[in-house]
């Protein structure tokens, strides 16, 4: 073992103070770790601060005084009152002010406090309600004192609480599935609240909201968890409750924010979110700012395609409060019955002058093209890919819909946005339940990050989420657990007839079958475009045309599309021809076969440049593996991606000539003139940087740099140690971290019962000179350590790393710093059986 000496921590940020008013004190605090693996001595003990093993320091707070603050909205309470909070003026409290209810109760519009005597007093007019029954609806106006918590006490069931009453804690939030009313405990801070409300629906007639009470359910859903079924399985009665709720939602005034126009918004114009998303501008002056931030055509954030519109198809649904229906086009392509009549057929855009209403233009779905789509994205095996996958028959679905579907700017006022939605959220649900299957965790590289608009923060100043839910469960992890987090789940999971179990169980760990795929990256990015291709047989031979489409989503105008300057992350979109070649007389393995795009269109069927596209990639996946080779012509290499990132673990790149031979004109690149080599044959991808030269024989002296890489990033994170994890079982990470490395005395041990894959990373950015040593008494002595050396090309704060080991024997594998090993960089991996 490693003696790790203790370790006394930085001191943490000071807490906050009073958040309301008054004074009050705030703290810091640092911890010591002992020293591990049995160490005794004296040195190797934690100090103690007053017999503990951690340490406070204290601050005072300045007293805070409390001028008025703006009114906030609470919630409607039907049956009841409605209510208002602000900030006293006396410093000490927070009161309510009484705007609509049954009679007998202040006028609307008045600002009533408490004095000092505990008496509500008009501060306008000066009359003084003493609570003895004159106006006993104002007994429900408690102070609410900094420092205290206020919340339901069950003895407070069919009677009215006392005045200035002290509430027993319910650590509950309620949100989700009846009316409340009388905030008693809203806590004011940039922090987000802390909000208590009563149960209107269960309040008898005739009495004010007072008369009820809290009451829970589910743990975390206190209005249980609802159930979203498929749009066709609807009843007449059903269908027409979703268009009262619809209708309902559209005839909201504009300044309210659960209104369908006003939610709505946040997918499209006019913008609210800025062009770097980090806050809410309403309005504001943006050339292409969605705040859903895959659509923003920000690198790096592929993965949150998914867990965003999770939210915002939530964020309807509590406005509707009914469960969204999906609708399933992988099995169904023509427009579902609910969404061709009443309020479903359109919805009103914002921001227009003169107001308009959304249109379509339906040119039909070929549901088992769709479904063939999904399924390739269902057999990924991270996060990045499942989402980029997924992505392409969400847009077909958009293009084909048209009209105001067709773009990011107008679509989701189209109710059927949020049909389609719910079932790419439905897609989610069903890969996330493979992924257990598979025993890999969901993760996310932006596993932080805040997806705008849906959290309040200080800058979001003109703009308040109406619900707590997604206001507080922001980031892409709190909607893993969507049933428990979120509070809504699936009548069932489906993929043609088959459960997430007879998935996994037919296809299993890897592919059975052997497949061949179009691998397309796209050159401009943020436009709604349809692709289409031909394959093509060596020189000129057309085998099959009009292949697709492969779609994308984005603006309807090429104004708002650029170049994609993509840098190392992954950009590789598949489509599966498999089943064009079968019965054919054409192998899967014919190293001849290229891709042409034949056709490129905008949503509206309008040719597009072909210029303004990149040549695919072909890419045979071996059967019963997860080996995926790409193969480049040569005699198009002009016309390819400069660059070429995508998650496949085990990956080989192969430059080929129009009869399938290998090329004699491709040299690997190095910043090391003594160390380019030719390439023949085919190359392994194990890392995000290999620089080939392709010479051009048509033109002397001239060559084409073409990069082909691995992204660790797929299958990799940095936990909050600063150390590369993963989530997935068969791959072994070797953090190059000298702490670790010499705390496991340079030596490692991994089985390879089953599928292993050795990934050696870092997540500092650093520049590596990572080779693979011959033998043991190099590797003891740091001599003979070669010239291959790995490069790294991570930024600060991202993973990088390489694949080291995959597919091997057993026995021992021996990698070393050239320039650190003498200083421990250096690690000895075996294999074992």
């Amino acid at each position: 073992f490693c003696p790790i000496p203790p370790k006394v921590t930085e001191w943490t940020a000071w807490s906050g103070c009073s958040v309301t008013c008054g004074p009050g004190n705030k703290q810091r605090s640092r911890t010591c770790r002992e020293g591990t693996h049995g160490v005794s001595r004296e040195d190797d003990k934690c100090p103690t601060y007053q017999n503990k093993e951690y340490e406070i320091d204290e601050m005072h707070c300045i007293s805070i005084s409390c001028p008025n603050s703006d009114w906030q909205p609470i919630l409607d309470c039907h049956t009841g009152l409605a209510l208002m909070a602000i900030s006293s003026e006396t410093g000490s409290s927070l009161f309510t002010k009484a705007m609509t209810g049954p009679a007998n109760q202040p006028e609307d519009n008045q600002l009533w406090l408490m004095d000092s005597e505990g008496r509500i007093v008009n501060k306008e007019s000066g009359l003084v309600i003493d609570g003895s029954g004159s106006r006993p609806v104002m007994q429900q106006l408690m102070p609410i004192t900094s420092g205290k918590q206020w919340e339901v006490r069950t003895d407070l069931i069919n009677r009215k609480p006392e005045l200035g009453t002290e509430l027993a804690t319910i650590p509950k939030i309620v949100e989700k599935g009846r009316q409340y009313c009388l905030n008693t405990a809203n806590r004011f801070s940039s922090e987000g609240s802390q909000v208590l409300m009563w149960d209107a629906a269960k309040a008898n007639p005739g009495n004010a909201c007072w008369n009820t009470a809290f009451e829970t359910e589910e743990a975390g859903c206190p209005g249980g968890v609802v159930v979203r079924k498929n749009v066709s399985d609807l009843t007449p009665s059903e269908t027409k409750a979703y268009n009262d709720a619809l209708k309902t939602i559209k005839d909201y005034a504009s300044n309210n924010q659960e209104s369908f126009e006003n939610i709505a918004n946040y997918h499209g114009e006019p913008w609210m979110c800025n062009d770097k998303q980090s806050k809410v501008v309403i309005n504001g002056d943006c050339g292409w700012c969605p705040c859903c931030i895959p659509h923003q055509r920000i690198e790096g954030f592929t993965e949150l395609f998914t867990p965003w519109h999770r939210l915002f198809v939530l964020q309807m649904e509590l406005s509707l409060k009914k469960a969204m229906p999906y609708w399933d086009w992988t099995s169904d392509g023509t427009l579902p019955s609910l969404a061709t009549q009443g309020e479903w057929l359109n919805g009103p855009i914002k921001g227009t002058v003169p107001a308009q209403i959304t249109s379509r233009a339906f040119r039909g779905l070929s549901p088992e093209d769709l479904a063939d789509e999904v399924e390739t994205a269902y057999k990924q095996r991270c996060t990045i890919e499942f989402n980029s996958q997924i992505r392409g028959p969400h847009g077909t679905v958009h293009g084909q819909i048209g009209g105001s579907m067709g773009t990011v700017q107008h679509s989701a006022y189209d109710p059927i946005f949020w049909l389609h939605h719910s079932e790419v959220d439905y897609q989610y649900a069903y890969w996330q339940e493979l992924q257990n299957l598979r025993g890999i965790d969901v993760t996310y590289t932006n596993s932080a990050w805040q997806m705008q608009p849906f959290p309040q923060q200080p800058s979001n100043i003109n703009f308040k989420n109406p619900f707590m839910m997604t206001r507080e469960k922001s980031t892409a992890p709190d909607g893993i657990y969507y049933e428990k987090q979120l509070c809504y789940k699936y009548d069932k999971l489906r993929f043609r007839g088959q459960t997430p179990e007879k998935f996994h169980s037919t296809f299993g760990r890897r592919n059975v079958a052997a497949n061949l795929y179009a691998g397309h990256t796209d050159k401009y990015i943020g436009i709604s475009s349809s692709l289409y291709l031909s394959l093509d047989q060596g020189g000129a031979k057309k085998i099959y045309e009009d292949i697709g489409p492969i779609s994308t989503f984005g603006s309807g105008n090429m104004d708002h599309a650029k170049i994609n300057n993509n840098t190392f992350y992954p950009n590789e979109f598949l489509y599966d021809v498999t089943k064009r070649l079968q019965n054919s007389r054409y192998d899967l393995v014919d190293k001849t076969l290229h891709f042409e795009v034949s056709r490129y269109e905008d949503y509206e069927g309008n040719s597009l440049p072909l210029g303004n596209t990149y040549k695919p990639t072909v890419i045979y996946h071996k059967p019963n593996t997860d080996s995926h080779i790409i193969r480049l012509h040569v005699e198009h290499i002009e016309q390819y991606s400069p660059n070429i990132i995508h998650c496949h673990l085990d990956s080989s790149v192969e430059f080929l000539n129009s009869d399938g031979s290998f090329s004699d004109g491709v040299t690997l690149e190095s910043n090391d003139p003594s160390k380019k080599r030719s390439i023949a044959g085919d190359f392994p991808i194990k890392k995000m940087k290999n620089k080939f030269a392709i010479d051009q024989k048509q033109r002397l002296g001239e060559s084409t740099i073409i990069n082909v890489g691995y992204y660790p990033g797929c299958h990799l994170q940095c936990n909050s140690d600063g150390l590369p994890t993963s989530g997935d079982p068969d791959i072994m990470v070797v953090p190059w971290n000298l702490k670790w490395l010499k705390c496991h005395n340079n030596m490692v041990e991994k089985s390879i019962c089953m599928d292993a894959t050795v990934i050696i990373a870092w997540c500092q950015g650093q520049e590596t000179d990572i080779v693979e040593v011959s033998n043991k008494k190099d590797f003891d002595d740091c001599t003979n350590l070669g010239d291959a050396s790995v490069d790294g090309v991570g930024s600060d704060g991202s993973v990088d790393g390489f694949i080291a080991i995959q597919h091997k024997d057993t026995g021992t594998y021996y990698f070393a710093s050239r320039s650190q090993c003498k200083l421990g960089f250096k690690i000895a991996i075996t294999l074992t059986g």
